[in-house]
């Protein structure tokens, strides 16, 4: 009896931030668990490389998600606005998850009365660039606000700054030697560049996704801009 009453007290002892730590690890579920892992690509045991994708130093998923509760702040919740959002989405869970206030002030507000539809947009092959031999494929987030012009384009390439010859980019592109990055613009200048300038088509597919995943799926692209990738 002595044993167990210590154990209580010292468990209600921690800080309240780590107690509800605690409490929420404990509370999630597999599916869930598994759901966690593939918005953060981790596995259950799997290590990843630390980069600044990841709140902790070792990037494994029960360490990311102890970080996750315990690291909880405005700062924090819009840094990592996908993640800290699917926290809010769990009935389970306990705790202020929300990340409206991240977009309060921007044009492109996936939690506005208008919401945000998701596109894939795909560019054909442009004979001036050899990376560019099988098309280009784009992410687009409408929210609501007139013409597609306005609407929000992420995309992924490759930073090939330091490329000497055509030959030279497409062997460093097969081998994985260029740094990519995703990055986010408005649709306006990439139809200019891409029809006008470089005279390649543009062909836009309309996505069938619930509302909160078009905003989960918008929000996670917040998060891959955060770090590069190899192309």
């Amino acid at each position: 009896m002595k044993i167990i009453l210590i154990v209580v007290f010292c468990f209600l002892s921690l800080p309240s931030t780590l107690l509800a730590a605690k409490l929420n690890i404990d509370t999630i579920t597999e599916s869930q668990a598994q759901e966690i892992a593939s918005l953060l690509y981790l596995g259950p045991n799997q290590d990843s490389k630390p980069n600044s994708f990841y709140l902790s130093e070792t990037a494994v998923l029960d360490i990311e998600l102890q970080a996750l509760f315990e690291q909880n702040s405005t700062d924090s919740r819009c840094k990592f606005p996908a993640r800290y959002y699917w926290l809010s989405l769990q009935e389970n869970l306990t705790g202020n998850f929300s990340v409206e206030h991240c977009f309060n002030n921007t044009i492109a507000n996936p939690f506005a009365e208008s919401g945000v539809a998701t596109t894939v947009i795909f560019a054909d092959a442009s004979n001036r660039s050899p990376m560019s031999y099988f098309g280009h494929i784009l992410l687009g987030f409408s929210f609501n606000r007139g013409a597609p012009y306005f609407d929000h384009v992420v995309t992924f390439t490759a930073d090939t700054g330091d490329s000497k010859s055509p030959i030279d980019t497409i062997t460093k592109g097969v081998n994985g030697g260029f740094e990519g990055r995703f990055s986010e613009q408005v649709f306006h200048p990439i139809i200019e560049q891409y029809t006008n300038i470089e005279n390649r088509s543009l062909t836009i597919f309309d996505l069938n996704i619930e509302h909160e995943k078009s905003i989960l799926l918008y929000l996670h692209t917040k998060e891959l801009q955060k770090t590069t990738y190899p192309y």
